[in-house]
């Protein structure tokens, strides 16, 4: 075989191996291009070597070349298919709008929202993956809690149910609740409606608006709607008809909790069962009771009094304690001093004492729920309780009247319980003008968690001309015994100086 490839070149034929260095590279590479391109070339093999090579080296160049084309020639072929759907709908509705005689204002406005929908991509939906319908049932549940999972517990009942029983909420998500995707400017719902699905925001914003002609309102109010919170949660405890309208701002994702599938899965659980029957039946008393002047009307956002804590203090002792061990049990205790103020919260919880939750944001709390009234008469002078008699010995407080709200009792009866018990003298010389709620929250040493006391401010005047008949108690002062003097309370010219009991 011949060791030697002639090239032409501006100086004639010339040996490969003589070229210029450049040269010899330029070669090389318009031959590797040849191959791959099937192109020609004016060096050829002068040896069987470089004839296999040559032949291999043409061989990978017929395989990339063909494949290559292939894959463009698919690709063009989806890309067309693609914008072909596009393009017949858009076709489809520009004839129906001409068909119409739709004005052209209109009609750009139409055709310039379909477009901007159809050109944007959505989120792939469940139903639109079929390798997820191969999984079994019990992983299929646990993929779904687990994308749901987030938004779900930022509720702290479903947050609760999921510490008792994992398993049970992972086979309810499956079951109940669903995703839902919305457009700018789509409407979730109208006023009027019968609601049997509760939906909560899991990205994206979006409005709530009122108007008088479907609500107790005097204008159109308008409400922002974020991340988490929820919308129509009512729907799940009682039957519930909308009274605003809910629409996308911009593209959002919603879980929706279907009613009725939601309440057959509480019924395979005795203890999911007892909580969600208690927890229902509270939440329909204060539906019911939400009128002024006790309580604003409720909403599609807000039913009044309805926070986790107002609905576990009401509770019965027996799931009060049920969702106390339960918060207990979240507890990590490094012993010493904190080992017993746990200890003693826990025997307080055993017998109904204290009440312990777990929030929807993790925090375990202790709660207490305190119905306060700030009574005020014509001059803006408030009736305060400047002290305490025991039949033996007085103590001064300076406070607004306060009485701790009971099991099973709503924000109004406990009310109407301080009037009965505590202030008779008051009972029929006040007008109510309403509620207002008051946190505060506190590290308690004696407990070792944080306690939250739950205040509902009752703001009430004093009929105009009527005089308060406040009781007095006889007491000896101790620096001149035998000197009796009397101390009532009445209203007093001070400022809400109201203390923690």
């Amino acid at each position: 075989d011949s060791d030697s490839v002639a090239l032409r070149s501006p100086d004639g034929l010339v040996s490969l191996r003589d070229a210029e260095a450049a040269y010899q590279y330029m070669v090389s590479f318009h031959w590797a291009a040849a191959q791959i391109a099937l192109g020609s070339i004016d060096s050829m093999p002068s040896n069987s070597l470089e004839r296999w090579v040559f032949v291999c080296a043409m061989m990978c160049g017929f395989l990339f070349g063909s494949t290559l084309v292939s894959m463009l020639s698919a690709a063009m072929m989806d890309y067309q298919m693609l914008h072909k759907d596009t393009k017949d709908k858009l076709r489809r509705l520009r004839r129906y709008l001409r068909e119409n005689e739709v004005e052209s204002h209109l009609a750009m406005l139409v055709q310039k929202q379909v477009e901007q929908r159809l050109n944007k991509r959505e989120m792939l939906g469940e139903g639109e993956v079929e390798a997820l319908q191969l999984l079994a049932v019990s992983l299929r549940s646990q993929l779904r809690f687990e994308i749901q999972r987030s938004c779900l517990t930022s509720n702290a009942i479903f947050r609760l149910w999921t510490s008792i029983d994992i398993k049970w909420m992972q086979r309810t998500c499956l079951e109940a609740v669903s995703f839902v995707a919305l457009r700018p400017h789509d409407e979730l719902f109208n006023a009027g409606t019968r609601a049997v699905v509760a939906h909560v925001v899991v990205s994206g914003d979006m409005t709530y608006t009122q108007i008088p002609e479907s609500a107790p309102v005097r204008a159109e109010e308008t409400t922002k709607v974020t991340h988490e919170q929820w919308l129509c949660e009512a729907a799940l405890w009682v039957e519930w008809t909308r009274v605003g309208k809910a629409e996308a701002t911009m593209a959002c994702s919603l879980l929706e909790v279907n009613a009725e599938a939601f309440f057959a899965r509480t019924a395979s659980d005795l203890a999911i069962r007892d909580i969600a029957v208690e927890y229902c039946a509270q939440f329909h008393r204060r539906v019911t009771a939400a009128c002024p002047p006790h309580a604003p009307w409720p909403t599609d956002l807000f039913v009044p009094f309805t926070d986790y804590c107002d609905l576990v203090v009401s509770m019965s002792p027996e799931v009060q304690v049920a969702i106390g061990r339960n918060a207990l049990s979240h507890l990590s205790i490094s012993g010493g001093k904190a080992a017993k103020a746990v200890e003693k919260l826990s025997q307080e919880v055993e017998v109904s004492k204290s009440i312990v939750v777990v929030l929807g944001t993790g925090a375990i709390i202790r709660v207490v729920s305190l119905v306060v009234l700030r009574a005020e008469d014509e001059r803006g002078r408030l009736f305060v309780e400047v002290g305490k008699w025991d039949g033996k010995r007085r103590k001064g407080t300076c406070q607004l009247p306060a009485l701790k709200q009971e099991q099973d009792e709503l924000v109004s009866e406990t009310l109407e319980r301080m009037f009965t018990k505590k202030l008779p003298f008051l009972k029929d010389k006040l007008t109510l003008s309403g509620f207002t709620r008051e946190n505060i929250e506190r590290m308690s040493s004696e407990y070792g968690v944080q306690s939250r006391y739950m205040r509902s401010i009752c703001a009430a005047r004093i009929i105009e001309g009527e005089r308060v008949a406040t009781p007095t108690c006889k007491y000896l002062v101790p620096e001149a015994a035998g000197l009796e003097r009397d101390i009532s309370q009445d209203i007093v010219d001070r400022g809400d100086s109201l203390r923690e009991g």
